[in-house]
């Protein structure tokens, strides 16, 4: 993948768990 999928797929991760687990810390 390119850094541009990356960064979305970042992005899906953390708005998808972060906000209920928050383990990913700065989302």
């Amino acid at each position: 993948m390119d850094e541009m999928s990356e960064l979305l797929l970042l992005i899906f991760y953390c708005a998808l768990l972060g906000s209920g687990v928050g383990f990913l810390p700065g989302c």
